[in-house]
């Protein structure tokens, strides 16, 4: 799949994304606006409702629902064009710095 993740309805990436991101990889940080930003996190896992993450930052292991990327993903776009700013993702879910960083971890590799 070549489109990126705004150019796909959601229930298209979230299969793009069972698909193709691989458990036990290591994600960047990455914002629209500042790039990498020296950081990682772990894919511990993925499953057909959530994907977990584990990152040195957080005492304990991340629980992303399908729901929470939905709420980015419907934002995408705008965020990516730099028409919406990264603190009005992160109002709408405590786990934008993850799914912003997956979701440009999966356009990358295609």
């Amino acid at each position: 799949m070549t489109a990126n993740a705004g150019n796909m309805d959601f229930q298209s990436f979230w299969g793009h994304l069972q698909t193709n991101l691989i458990e036990g990889s290591q994600v960047h940080n990455w914002t629209a606006h500042g790039g990498y930003l020296g950081d990682s996190f772990k894919v511990v896992a993925k499953r057909p409702t959530y994907v977990e993450v584990s990152s040195p930052a957080a005492a304990m292991i991340q629980h992303i629902s399908r729901g929470e990327f939905q709420k980015l993903r419907e934002h995408w776009d705008a965020y990516i064009a730099r028409e919406m700013p990264r603190y009005r993702l992160r109002d709408l879910t405590r786990f934008s710095k993850y799914i912003i960083s997956i979701m440009h971890h999966l356009e990358k590799r295609n």
